[in-house]
């Protein structure tokens, strides 16, 4: 493509270039309608019909009515779809409604506003048949004065010949238009380039080409800021190479502190230190922007899911964010993260250092945006195992019961942008039980701390009925309290305990505590198999669906161990621990072990965008919502181990050492089999 050069004056490229970009990889482009070129004169009538006109940030809203309609006060419906910080997604379409003004005897009208993050999808007119409700409406803009198209007229119409699925050789056509006699068009520059690269089957000659124009361009534009920054957007977006990116921006220092590239630069980076210098960039420039906090998110999700490097500039890093108190880290869930962390890690060395963390939580008025459901407790089961600070976990706990039976349906969720609970278990209450029964766990744990056995029992026992994710240290707490009471019973407990947590530790303290009498040729692992046996945790044949398409039934019923780790796009912890468990699947597989790493909300949408952010051995898959259910998931991450058809363990939410702690699940079978296969001593 030659490209002619003519003047023009030099603008700031408007936002509006991310609202257009994701059409290109979201729709299919199969052959549906052609338009012809629109010529240089256009007939304003005939733009009036019932069709729209897009100008700058503004939407005319036009009907025409019937000659002979009366007693007209049409209203027109319209849908915004607006971007969300997270490239390539948009959030719920938001439906609005403005009433028309009379042009003259047939043509009615409205001018709405559209929000720069937002991209007006379609409009109709109430009661007006044959309006199609899904229907684009997006033509071509005319000036005001002259009726004659102006800039960006052809880039707008190849928008909505794409979202019509016109041919792709039409719609480029039209991109030519545009730069030939608008050549300061950039995001005409990225859909025409990412276009072509994906036509071409994004092959490296079709890059090539592509590099051939881009170097014209940078020369007859003289390495314009705005053009460089189109070309940078049309590497990330449009090939997929952010490095390359980097490399254009450092020509164009504007350009390279715009806040896409300050991402790109933090993404990117693999050193802490520079990537925290880009966010510090980012916090300056641009503190109110929306990947700001989406910045500061990845980094403390970073430090933490590798604290075995990171876990003192964790605490530094996480403090900076506690002083910091944006409002855009409140409202994300990135000051909730820092206070957990911040909890934990000074909780472990003194639990008096971790108060400054809750005495917010403790007035009337706290700030429900940091402290949820889910965070109150997590504060409480520290608390609960302390006989020093048993009276504040019971009052946490019961505050936390306090906005768990509150009218709101989902008022004890996170509301920030990192996603905790699964979808399917907030629908069906799951989330919500389990959350109830580990406030009566905190309570029944702080009661026995403190010696009051008969009210840590009955508060341990509610826990039991509805709480799955501590069901271990429930039944572990039980045997406890009732050891004094109840022999019989503090043992069955134990055994149950052990039934979900067979660590080297649990089995110590039972032996310890309880002498198991087993019979001859039994082992204890024999008898806590049969306890499994026992109870109704069993794991049922479940189908999968793959990336690929394809489906499978896997078999839970056989004596092969079976992993499934459920995760979601959404939670960027759960994906940190994706290198984690590749290391568990190399180690394992040979030896019969299968992971499966599980979608639990987005179909696999991200992993199919970018497969090589995903190159991981073990596969990965969709499970339906019965599946969901029926394994009873409510937590992201989790992490569920099978075998010989029941749940052997159980992993909800992220802890430290999460998959440390899924491998000694693994283990524990192995390690069994090793010490049954040894020869006796002669």
């Amino acid at each position: 493509m030659r490209l002619n050069p003519c003047p023009f004056a030099t603008s700031q490229m408007p936002l509006r270039v991310l609202l257009f970009v994701p059409v290109l990889f979201l729709l299919s482009l199969s052959a549906c309608i052609t338009l012809e070129e629109e010529a240089e004169e256009v007939n304003p009538l005939d733009m009036l019909k019932a069709d729209s006109a897009i100008v700058e940030d503004s939407f005319s809203l036009v009907y025409r009515a019937p000659k002979d309609a009366k007693n007209l006060s049409p209203v027109a419906v319209y849908a915004l779809n607006f971007w969300s910080p997270t490239f390539f997604e948009y959030a719920s379409p938001n439906v609005r409604s403005a009433p028309l003004q009379r042009l003259n005897d047939t043509i009615w009208f409205a001018n709405v506003f559209v929000p720069r993050n937002a991209q007006l999808m379609s409009y109709y007119v109430k009661g007006v048949p044959d309006e199609d409700t899904l229907a684009t409406k997006n033509f071509p803009i005319l000036d005001n004065r002259t009726k004659r198209p102006v800039k960006a007229t052809f880039y707008r119409v190849a928008q909505a010949m794409l979202r019509s699925k016109a041919p792709v050789d039409s719609v480029l056509a039209k991109l030519r238009a545009e730069l030939e006699r608008y050549p300061d068009t950039y995001d005409a520059y990225i859909l025409y380039w990412s276009l072509y690269y994906d036509s071409k089957g994004r092959t490296d000659e079709a890059l090539a080409e592509i590099e051939a124009q881009m170097a014209e361009a940078r020369r007859l534009r003289r390495n314009n800021a705005d053009l460089l920054q189109a070309i940078a957007l049309t590497y990330i977006y449009g090939i997929g190479d952010k490095v390359k990116a980097n490399r254009v921006l450092q020509d164009s220092p504007d350009s390279y502190l715009h806040p896409l590239n300050l991402y790109n630069r933090f993404s990117i980076e693999l050193d802490v230190d520079k990537r925290e210098l880009a966010l510090g960039v980012m916090t300056d420039k641009y503190p109110s922007h929306p990947l700001t906090p989406k910045m500061y998110q990845e980094m403390l999700f970073y430090y933490i899911a590798n604290q075995k490097v990171y876990a003192d500039r964790a605490a530094i890093f996480a403090e900076k964010v506690w002083r910091r108190n944006l409002p855009s880290l409140r409202q994300n869930g990135v000051m909730t993260a820092a206070a957990r962390y911040l909890f934990d890690y000074y909780g472990k060395i003194d639990l008096s250092r971790a108060m400054p963390y809750v005495k917010e939580l403790l007035r009337l008025d706290y700030d429900k945006q940091v402290y949820d459901a889910q965070t109150i407790l997590l504060f409480a089961e520290r608390f609960a195992e302390s006989q020093e600070y048993g009276g504040l976990a019971i009052e946490l706990a019961a505050k936390a019961m306090q906005v768990l039976e509150s009218k709101e349906p989902t008022s004890f969720l996170n509301v920030g942008a990192e996603r905790e609970f699964v979808s399917s278990a907030i629908e069906s209450g799951e989330a919500k039980n389990d959350l109830i029964g580990r406030a009566y766990y905190c309570i029944g744990k702080a009661y026995r701390r403190v010696g009051e056995l008969n009210n840590a029992i009955s508060n341990l026992r509610q826990a039991a009925k509805t709480c799955l994710s501590r069901r271990a240290e429930i039944y572990y707490e039980l045997a406890n309290a009732l050891m004094n009471i109840d022999r019989s019973d503090a043992q069955d407990y134990a055994y149950r305990s052990l039934a979900y947590n067979a660590s080297p530790e649990r089995r110590e303290w039972l032996v310890r505590n309880f002498k198991p009498r087993l019979r001859p040729k039994e082992t204890l692992q024999d008898k806590i198999e049969q306890i499994r046996a026992s109870m109704p945790e069993n794991a049922p044949n479940f189908s999968l669906k793959f990336i690929d398409g394809s489906t499978s039934v896997v078999n839970a019923q056989g004596e092969k161990i079976i992993v499934l780790y459920f995760w979601s796009p959404a939670s960027t912890l759960s994906r940190l621990l994706f290198s984690d468990l590749q290391l568990l699947h190399a180690k394992y597989r040979a030896r019969g072990v299968e992971l499966y790493a599980i979608d639990a909300d987005s179909a696999l949408s991200t992993v199919k965008a970018a497969p090589a952010d995903y190159g991981y051995s073990f596969p990965f898959a969709t499970a339906d919502k019965a599946t969901l259910m029926a394994y009873r998931v409510a937590y992201l991450p989790s992490a569920i181990v099978i075998r010989n058809g029941a749940v052997v363990a159980r992993h909800s939410g992220y802890e430290r050492d999460f998959v440390s702690r899924l491998e000694a699940d693994v283990q524990q079978f192995f390690a069994t089999e090793s010490t049954t296969k040894k020869k006796p001593r002669r």
